[in-house]
Formats: C-alpha cells, structure tokens, sequence
C-alpha cells in the first residue's frame, strides 16, 4: 500500500524537495529506481541530480544495508529490504521532445508525476509519523490550487482545489506563468496556475 499525491516538479521544485528532505532526515539516500548488479547500488545527491525518470529516498536504520535481487525490467536489480520509511519518487517529465511546443520554441507543458509513501500492508506508528512530516513538506515547495482545463480542448473547467492529491511546485508555477499556453498535463485533465 502506499499514501501518494500526483505531482508537476521541475528541477528547481526537486531541489527544494530534497532540501526539506534532508533538513529533516540527514541520512536520507537518494537512490535509482533500479541498479546494474548486485554490487551496484546507485545514489544520488538529491532527486534533482538523478539521472532516471524514478528515484527512490530511503530513510534508514543505522544497520540498514540495501540487499539487491533481480527484478527490475530487462533483468535488471532492485532493493529488496526496503526500509519502514520509503518514498518513492516518479519524476515529472516536460515536452521538450515533442512537437507541442509554443511559437518560442519552449514546451507547453508539463506530464505528472508522483510521489509515493510505501509501506505494506498497513502503516506502522512510525510509518505514519513520516507521511505526516512528508505531506507537511508539500505546502512550503507546492500549492495544490491549480485551475483545471479539458485536456482536449483546452478550457478551463472550473477553478478545482484537487483535494490537495494534485501539486504543482513553486518553480513549475513560475515556469507556467511565464506562457499563458503552458499546462501541466495529467490523463484527461490539464492544470494551470490558479488565477489571482
């Protein structure tokens, strides 16, 4: 089971998101989503600096040495002892290589994301303590009062306050109120700053 909230993150909003991460547990380790070898276990300095489109952030106990197995696509290794405090972090992607672009040559959107609290099959008192602080991290990189627009059409809905599941970062707002035609993009529905 996990606890989630779909997010539009650009770099900026990345950093920022680990930052807090860190603040508030400095053993956080930012890690691929899948790794080369048994012995290979991949990290990174922040989810911003990862080179894959998903990353993990483990918050360890002092012991916890990461045991890989193969399970990944293409027989690739995955953490199989994941610790009690998990994230897992699927990053936003823009539309750089899309053919979608504004007349200046940017892209005019942003797909979602996702950022994951995992724990099986129910969370522990700990577990729960972490989400918390997790979800109480959002509101200082991200607002959740996005305008919805029909994807197809492009028109706005009506102002929707997304039941604080939908978050788009600070840095991914500025971005998208630089162009009034950037959106971040989700299935059927596309966002937009909110209108002050």
């Amino acid at each position: 089971m996990s606890s989630g909230r779909d997010v539009y993150f650009i770099l900026a909003d990345e950093a920022a998101f680990s930052d807090l991460l860190l603040e508030k547990y400095p053993d956080a380790i930012f890690a691929a989503d899948e790794h080369s070898s048994e012995t290979n276990f991949r990290t990174f300095p922040s989810i911003d600096e990862a080179d894959c489109s998903m990353v993990w952030v483990f918050v360890p106990t002092s012991r916890w040495q990461p045991k890989l197995k193969r399970g990944g696509i293409h027989g690739m290794y995955v953490v199989a002892n994941q610790p009690d405090m998990t994230i897992h972090f699927h990053r936003s992607s823009n539309g750089w290589k899309s053919n979608d672009l504004t007349p200046d040559g940017e892209p005019r959107w942003i797909t979602d994301g996702g950022c994951g609290i995992i724990y099986y099959p129910r969370p522990n008192k700990a577990q729960r303590s972490f989400r918390d602080r997790v979800w109480r991290i959002f509101p200082k990189i991200a607002t959740w009062e996005l305008e919805a627009y029909v994807r197809e059409t492009r028109r706005r809905t009506a102002w929707e306050k997304t039941d604080k599941i939908v978050w788009a970062g600070n840095d991914a707002i500025r971005w998208a109120r630089e162009n009034p035609l950037r959106r971040f993009t989700g299935t059927n529905i596309m966002y937009g700053p909110r209108k002050d």
